[in-house]
């Protein structure tokens, strides 16, 4: 597992230039003709992964630094620590992981014993954590794709099949603060990624390429 701790340096430095889950739905994202064979999303972050190699010393810290994403860092910790009384397992915060030189991530958990894994989110807009309480699970894969790829890319680096999303918001009233949703590591799903990421990287190294002509 990871050892590299989150939003240490050393976590920057890992990141930059590399694909990783939270991103994962723009490469995900069908190209309008047959001929093409990366959407125009996808080609726009692969060109973001080259910019961050080209800037010394990159550390994007505006993407951890507005509203919402503040108030989720606030209450993260608390949703996991109430989510491992639930489940009755510790849940470690395992840093950085890299599957190669061009894709990893940062699970939000992983239960101590490797049972399952976690992703948390705690929405700003108490209307979205409203939706994630009457989302049918049956129907997360569609309604959430951005997360349902996130999780399915840290299946990847960890080799876990069980994840659970959670919403959580404190402030509603009990049960109503958190949600979770088990989700499985799909096979189908994990294949159509791993190829995207190659596809991805392909195009990446010969931009790459191309510059090095410059």
């Amino acid at each position: 597992m990871g050892t590299i701790a989150h939003k240490s340096e050393e976590w920057f430095k890992a990141r930059s230039g590399r694909f990783t889950p939270s991103e994962l739905h723009r490469l995900m994202t069908e190209p309008k003709t047959k001929s093409e064979i990366l959407s125009v999303g996808a080609i726009t972050y692969i060109k973001e992964k080259i910019a961050e190699t080209l800037i010394e010393d990159f550390t994007d810290e505006s993407q951890f630094t507005n509203a919402a994403t503040a108030w989720g860092n606030s209450y993260e910790d608390e949703a996991i620590s109430q989510f491992a009384e639930l489940s009755d397992k510790e849940i470690i915060q395992p840093g950085f992981i890299s599957a190669n030189d061009y894709f990893g991530g940062t699970p939000d958990g992983i239960a101590h014993d490797g049972s399952f894994g976690i992703e948390v989110k705690c929405p700003y807009n108490p209307t979205i954590h409203l939706d994630n309480l009457v989302l049918d699970p049956l129907d997360f894969a569609k309604a959430r794709k951005e997360y349902y790829y996130q999780i399915q890319g840290y299946a990847i680096l960890t080799g876990i099949e069980d994840w659970y999303f959670i919403s959580y918001d404190p402030r509603q009233r009990e049960p109503l603060h958190m949600r979770h949703i088990h989700i499985k590591k799909d096979k189908a799903t994990v294949e159509k990624i791993q190829e995207k990421l190659k596809l991805a990287n392909d195009y990446k190294q010969k931009l790459i390429n191309n510059l090095k002509q410059l």
